[in-house]
């Protein structure tokens, strides 16, 4: 079946014109959120203190790491399959999709829950975690069993309602920053009770989105449809392709969350340094993202329509903008980072800003191709992504354990270099050959 002579094409004006809608939408909201979130952790770290927040991070880092292995990200699968199904018209598979989605979404939030605490306390000997550590850990895990919002994601990001995730986000953080703000500022220094109202928060954010794609979806195809789609009809690439996505986000996970683990071996005062470092570049992280978020139902729209070609330019016209935006705020750092964070943080994290300008500049390379991954999975080599995953987490690990008795947290550094640039590097060869193979056939 031919798509193309089904639909009318897709102007490269109309491409660019809605990418940087949705964009905008998101940077709102994830820079909004960033913002608020970023005075929450100046509260933290100057009431709480580095050790006790340190403490806090690597509690919370363990609840993000078990979320992170057992909770699927059906929303790429939402997104890809989604979006063949809008375009083929066919209203009974897509709600099917959204259906399916769902059921994973429930079962593995379960299932997170339920491990987290059952391993906890073989964790939290490993670790040699105190108990107030377990503790804390135990009250983050219940959080996971709220985690199901991959679906709803999914649809929100499909039917271009960015709007959406937006508020979210920001009154999300902003609900985050009235608790802890009025608890902390107030002279409360419990690290049970700041994690109790954290995790209030952040089940508030879950459930907030989840409610936003039950009214899209009443509005779009009907709930009635939904829930009465037959998932037997539904293709079986889209469960197999959601499957092994979620496998290589699973092998990611070392890179993602092993980092605070190792560092906390090191020092626990250092946790909380990298940590703050990281966030204060997650601002950065933030304004590129979007385009990795509002861009794929666009790629995946392009390669249904068989313009592979011109999506994969596209990547690189991208990478290029990035690079040149993101030197702006390496020089900015270099001219007046250290000051900054003697004012608002305290003289220990000014004392590292040689720590903070090599994650910067670090963080600007691997960002500039943040359109490879979204790319990468429009093309639907789910495999393939779970292949390259593993090669170069593996890489990360050897890398990082040989290294971290000599260079220390510089070791954590140049492990996620080189991971990122193995991954990024591996995806753009096989895309090309991908897009070469389909343009001769």
């Amino acid at each position: 079946m031919n798509i193309k002579n089904r639909i009318r094409n897709i102007s490269m004006n109309d491409f660019w014109r809605k990418l940087a809608k949705n964009v905008t939408t998101v940077l709102v909201g994830n820079g909004g959120s960033s913002i608020i979130n970023f005075f929450v952790t100046i509260i933290m770290v100057r009431v709480l203190g580095n050790t006790d927040y340190g403490i806090f991070l690597i509690s919370l880092q363990y609840m993000n790491l078990v979320d992170g292995i057992v909770n699927f990200q059906s929303w790429v699968g939402v997104i890809k399959y989604g979006s063949e199904a809008i375009v083929e018209k066919n209203e009974p598979k897509l709600a099917a999709i959204f259906k399916q989605g769902f059921k994973i979404d429930f079962i593995t939030a379960i299932l997170g829950c339920i491990i987290a605490w059952l391993i906890l306390p073989v964790a939290g000997t490993i670790m040699k975690w105190t108990e107030l550590q377990i503790i804390l850990a135990a009250i983050f895990s219940i959080e996971i069993v709220f985690h199901i919002e991959g679906t709803s994601l999914g649809i929100l990001r499909l039917f271009d309602k960015f709007n959406m995730t937006a508020s979210q986000s920001i009154v999300s953080a902003l609900l985050k920053f009235i608790l802890l703000g009025i608890y902390m500022l107030r002279g409360g220094k419990s690290l049970i009770t700041v994690v109790i109202l954290y995790v209030i928060t952040d089940i508030f954010k879950h459930l907030y989105l989840f409610i936003l794609a039950i009214i899209v979806l009443r509005k779009k195809i009907g709930l009635k449809n939904v829930l009465t789609a037959s998932t037997k009809q539904l293709d079986r690439k889209f469960i197999s392709y959601t499957i092994w996505n979620n496998i290589s986000y699973t092998v990611d996970v070392p890179v993602k969350y092993f980092d605070v683990f190792i560092i906390s071996q090191i020092s626990v005062e250092m946790v909380a340094v990298y940590k703050v470092f990281k966030q204060m570049i997650q601002v950065l992280s933030m304004l590129i993202q979007p385009i990795s978020v509002a861009i794929l139902p666009q790629f995946s729209k392009l390669l249904a329509l068989g313009k592979g070609e011109e999506a994969y330019k596209k990547v690189y016209k991208i990478r290029n903008v990035i690079l040149s935006l993101g030197a702006v705020g390496v020089v900015v750092s270099l001219l007046v980072g250290k000051q900054l964070f003697n004012i608002f943080l305290g003289t220990e994290y000014g004392n590292n800003i040689f720590l903070f300008e090599i994650l910067l500049v670090m963080q600007v390379v691997l960002l500039s191709y943040v359109s490879v991954h979204p790319f990468f999975s429009s093309l639907g080599m789910a495999r393939k992504d779970f292949e390259i995953t593993v090669v170069s987490n593996l890489v990360y690990i050897v890398i990082a354990f040989a290294l971290v008795s000599q260079m220390g947290i510089y070791a954590v550094i140049i492990a996620t270099a080189v991971q990122g640039l193995l991954c990024i590097y591996g995806k753009l060869f096989l895309a090309k050959r991908f897009i070469n193979y389909e343009s001769k056939n």
